[in-house]
């Protein structure tokens, strides 16, 4: 495998889902990560046609892709009702991940030790948990790992 075929681009929330998997093609990029909060991709735009165009622009331009979430958002969050509103914006992504054929999810955490790298852990397990009850894909790949 070549250096260009191994290279990929965080697209961030610059572009449309589609325009970026096109631009990704032209360019010979093979693998992007995107996020879905603003602009023109927020989560609650992708329904089933959106999410299939996606899937097949991903296969017929044989572009990798990853969801990126917002930097913003710490998946070790302890705090009191901001730790609910960071998990269900967690599950909305990794629920909408498999629908989107999409291969991993980028998460942040600001720190990982001691009370926070357990509720890091217990989040990426949530999410984990999610996929395997029925939003993975067809092949039943959960697009998820994490280095717990």
């Amino acid at each position: 495998m070549s250096l260009r075929d191994r290279v990929g681009i965080d697209v961030g929330n610059r572009l449309r889902l589609e325009d970026a998997l096109e631009w990704a093609a032209e360019h010979e990029v093979r693998w992007i990560d995107i996020q879905l909060d603003t602009g023109t991709n927020p989560l609650s735009s992708f329904d089933e046609a959106r999410a299939t165009g996606v899937r097949r622009a991903c296969e017929r331009h044989s572009v990798h892709l990853g969801l990126h979430t917002s930097s913003a958002v710490n998946v070790a969050e302890v705090a009191p009702y901001v730790s609910d509103a960071v998990a269900h914006y967690l599950e909305a992504y990794v629920e909408i991940a498999p629908r989107l054929g999409a291969e991993w999810i980028v998460m942040h955490s600001i720190s990982e030790t001691g009370r926070n790298r357990t509720a890091f852990r217990d989040g990426i397990l949530r999410g984990s948990a999610a996929v395997n009850a029925g939003t993975s894909d067809a092949a039943g790949h959960a697009g998820l790992t994490h280095p717990i």
